[in-house]
C-alpha cells in the first residue's frame, strides 16, 4: 500500500464550496474500513483460494491536508507561508469570484509568482472570464484545471488525485534530481581532492626525484656537476649518442697549497673559497664550455664545469686550437688569481691547469683525464700555470709508475740506504749529521731523494719508506755514539703527510725505545711549506714530541708571515733551516747578503739556533764566521754511506 501526504488549499469565499470538497475528497479514504472489512467476509465465505489475487490488489489509501482560505489575499499569504516553511500546498482549488478582495485569476498570478509549482484547479459556475482569456492572462500551463460548480464527485476526486500526484512525482524527481546534484557535486569534489592529492603527491615524487639527481650528479658545495657526472658527460661526449662531439679541450683543475687555506683559517673558509672558486671558473668559461645534458631537468642544458673532489675541477671546453685555448688557460688562472675576501680574510691563492686536447681520430677517450693528469702534474711543478699533454710526458708518467712499483720491492731487498752529512759550527766542530736517504738502484745507480721521494709522497708509501730511515738512522747514531761520538744529534727529515700518520708520534717512541737512543738527540726537520700548517692537532704532536725531549727544526720561508706566526707557537729549542736559496748569491749580492744575516739577527732575538744548508764555498762560510749557527753542505764534506762517514769520523775529518 501507497501512502501519500498531500496539502489542499480551498480558496473560496463560500464556505458551503469548502464542505462539499473536504466532503468528496474525504471520501477518499473514510470508505477503507469498509473495504477490509468486505475483504475478511469474502476469506470466511470462499476460503484462501483467491489469495493470490489478493495479494496483487493495490488500495491507494490517500489522504489530503485541506486548509482554507477565504479570500484571494489570504489565499497567497497561506501559500507564501507554506512555501516557506518546507512544507507547500500541492493543490489550490480557486474559486473565480471572491468579493470584495482580489478575483481568482489575479490571486493564481500572485500564488504562481510565489510557488509555480502548485496545482490550480479553477472552480465556479459563472466566471467573469472566458477559458480563452484565461489562457490569454495566466498562459498555457499544465498546472491548471477547470471544473464546474456543481462538483462531479467522480471528476473532483479524479482531479485532486491526478493534480496532487502529478505534483508529488514532480517533488520527488526534483528531489531526486537535487540529491544526484548533490552526489554528483559531492563525488566531483571528492574526485578533485584526489586528483589535487595526486598532483600535489605527483609534483612531491617529482621534486624528490629532481633532489635524488641533483644529489647523485652535482656537487653539493659548489652547485657544480660532480665526479660521477663528469664520467658519465665524457662517455656522451665521445660516444656515438646525439652528444657525440668530435673534439674539444678538457681542463684539468687544481688549486696550489690550498690544504694552507684549511690549516690557517678553518675548514668553513677553506669550503666558502670553494663555493668562489667554482663560481669564478663557471663565470670565465661563460662561452667557451660545452653545453651539455642536463640530469636534473629532462630538456635543460649545463656547462661542462665539474668538481671532482677537494680543490680539483674539470671543464670541457669548445675550443681546440692550442693557443685560443691558451689564451682561455690564462684569462681562468688570472681571474682566480684574483684575492678573495672571506670571514674578514684577505686571501690569495692561484691553480694550475692541465689541458688534453681530444680528438676522435687521435686520442683514446679513456685516457683523457689521465693525459690531463699528467699535463697538470707538470704545471704543478712550477704553480700558477698551465700545461698541454705531450707524449712524452705520457713516457715519463710510465716511468714513474715503474719506479713506484719499484720501490715498493726496494725495502725489503734492502736496496734504501741513509747516508750522513756532517753538521758544524762557524769553527767547523762537527756537532751532529744529518740522515740522507738514497736508493742504490740495480738499474739507475744511487738516485737521490728528488729523483723519487716525490712519487713515494703520493701514497702512503712514504710512511713505510719514512718508518725504516727513521729506525736505520737511529741505527747508525748509536754506532756513532758507541765509537765515543756520543754527544752528536741526528737530524732527519719528516713530510707532512708522515707527520700526521695516526701512529707517528707512537713509531718516533718505539723507535728511539729499540734503539736506546735518548730523545734529545733527535732533530725532525719539518720539510719546507710543512711549517706553515699551523694547526691546533700539528701543534699538539709537535708538543707532544717536545716534553719527551725530541728537538725540532722547520726551513721553508717563502711566505714570511705565516712562518713567522706558526713560530710564535714552536717550543723554544726549535731550529730554523735556511736552505741554499739564502746563501747561493750573499758573495756577489750585497743585498742578499744584508737580508740573509739581518733574517739571522731576527731569529737570534728568539733565542733559535740557525742552521744553513748549501754552504758550497769557503767564502760563504767566511761570511757567516760571525754569527752563531750550523752550517752544511758541500764545503765540509759530501754524504757518505755509513761505514764511510764512521771510518772519516774516526780520523777526524
Amino acid at each position: 500500500m501507497e501512502s501519500f501526504r498531500r496539502r489542499i488549499l480551498i480558496a473560496d469565499d463560500n464556505k458551503d464550496i469548502h464542505d462539499d470538497i473536504k466532503y468528496i475528497l474525504d471520501t477518499s479514504s473514510s470508505g477503507m474500513e469498509e473495504y477490509q472489512e468486505a475483504k475478511l467476509l469474502k476469506k470466511e465465505l470462499f476460503g484462501d483460494r483467491d489469495a493470490a489475487s489478493d495479494q496483487s490488489e493495490t488500495v491507494i489509501d490517500i489522504r489530503y491536508s485541506i486548509d482554507d482560505a477565504y479570500q484571494g489575499n489570504e489565499a497567497v499569504e497561506m501559500v507564501r507561508t507554506a512555501k516557506e516553511s518546507g512544507d507547500p500546498y500541492s493543490l489550490v482549488f480557486m474559486d473565480v469570484r471572491m468579493p470584495p478582495g482580489m478575483d481568482g485569476i489575479e490571486t493564481i498570478e500572485s500564488i504562481w509568482k510565489i510557488d509555480p509549482d502548485v496545482g490550480v484547479v479553477i472552480c465556479t459556475a459563472y466566471s467573469d472570464y472566458s477559458w480563452n482569456q484565461i489562457v490569454t492572462k495566466l498562459g498555457q500551463n499544465d498546472n491548471l484545471l477547470f471544473i464546474r460548480k456543481p462538483f462531479d464527485h467522480v471528476s473532483l476526486k479524479q482531479i485532486a488525485l491526478a493534480m496532487t500526484t502529478k505534483w508529488s512525482l514532480k517533488m520527488q524527481i526534483r528531489e531526486h534530481i537535487e540529491n544526484l546534484e548533490n552526489l554528483v557535486a559531492q563525488r566531483t569534489n571528492e574526485l578533485t581532492e584526489t586528483v589535487g592529492r595526486l598532483r600535489e603527491e605527483i609534483s612531491l615524487r617529482e621534486e624528490k626525484e629532481k633532489q635524488l639527481a641533483y644529489s647523485a650528479h652535482y656537487d653539493s658545495l659548489t652547485d657544480l656537476l660532480n665526479r660521477r657526472s663528469f664520467y658519465t658527460s665524457l662517455a656522451a661526449l665521445t660516444g656515438n649518442g646525439e652528444d657525440r662531439r668530435d673534439s674539444f679541450s678538457l681542463f684539468y683543475i687544481d688549486l696550489d697549497n690550498f690544504k694552507n687555506v684549511n690549516d690557517l683559517y678553518g675548514h668553513d673558509v677553506g669550503d666558502r673559497l670553494l663555493v668562489e672558486v667554482g663560481r669564478r671558473i663557471s663565470s670565465g668559461l661563460e662561452g667557451h664550455a660545452c653545453m651539455i645534458r642536463d640530469y636534473v631537468s629532462k630538456d635543460g642544458k649545463v656547462k661542462a664545469v665539474f668538481r671532482l673532489g677537494g680543490d680539483e675541477f674539470t671543464a670541457v671546453i669548445e675550443e681546440t686550437d692550442r693557443g685560443t685555448v691558451g689564451e682561455i688557460a690564462q684569462k681562468l688562472i688570472d681571474m682566480i688569481k684574483a684575492p678573495y675576501f672571506i670571514a674578514s680574510h684577505e686571501l690569495d691563492i692561484s691553480c694550475s691547469v692541465g689541458i688534453c686536447v681530444y680528438t676522435s681520430d687521435s686520442t683514446q677517450a679513456d685516457m683523457l683525464l689521465k693525459y690531463a693528469d699528467i699535463a697538470l702534474y707538470e704545471a704543478k711543478k712550477i704553480h700558477g700555470i698551465y700545461r698541454f699533454h705531450e707524449l712524452s710526458s705520457s713516457y715519463m708518467h710510465l716511468n714513474e709508475i715503474r719506479i713506484e712499483s719499484e720501490l715498493k720491492k726496494a725495502i725489503e731487498r734492502n736496496q734504501i740506504d741513509v747516508y750522513l752529512q756532517s753538521l758544524v759550527d762557524t769553527a767547523e766542530r762537527i756537532v751532529g749529521v744529518q740522515a740522507l736517504v738514497r736508493w742504490l738502484h740495480p738499474e739507475y745507480g744511487e738516485l737521490e731523494p728528488g729523483q723519487f721521494l716525490h712519487i713515494a709522497q703520493k701514497s702512503d708509501m712514504i710512511i713505510t719508506l719514512g718508518h725504516y730511515v727513521l729506525r736505520k738512522a737511529l741505527m747508525y747514531l748509536k754506532k756513532i755514539h758507541e765509537s765515543g761520538h756520543d754527544d752528536l744529534f741526528i737530524m732527519i727529515s719528516c713530510t707532512a703527510r708522515e707527520f700526521y700518520h695516526p701512529h707517528f708520534v707512537s713509531n718516533i717512541k718505539s723507535a728511539l725505545d729499540e734503539t736506546g737512543i735518548a730523545p734529545e738527540h733527535l732533530k725532525l726537520n719539518l720539510e719546507d711549506k710543512f711549517s706553515f700548517q699551523a694547526a691546533q692537532n700539528a701543534l699538539a704532536i709537535i708538543r707532544e714530541l717536545s716534553e719527551m725531549g725530541v728537538q725540532f727544526a722547520v726551513s721553508g720561508f717563502e711566505t714570511a708571515y705565516p712562518a713567522f706566526a706558526f713560530l710564535q707557537q714552536m717550543p723554544k729549542d726549535t731550529m730554523i733551516k735556511l736552505n741554499k736559496a739564502y746563501v747561493q748569491n750573499i758573495v756577489a749580492d750585497k743585498r742578499n747578503r744584508n737580508f740573509l744575516l739581518s733574517l739571522m739577527d731576527i731569529i737570534s732575538t728568539w733565542d733559535l739556533e740557525v742552521i744553513i744548508s748549501g754552504i758550497e764555498t769557503k767564502e760563504q762560510k767566511q761570511l757567516l764566521d760571525s754569527r752563531r749557527c750550523i752550517l752544511q753542505g758541500y764545503h765540509f764534506n759530501m754524504p757518505k754511506p755509513f761505514e764511510d762517514y764512521l771510518k772519516d769520523l774516526g780520523q777526524g775529518v
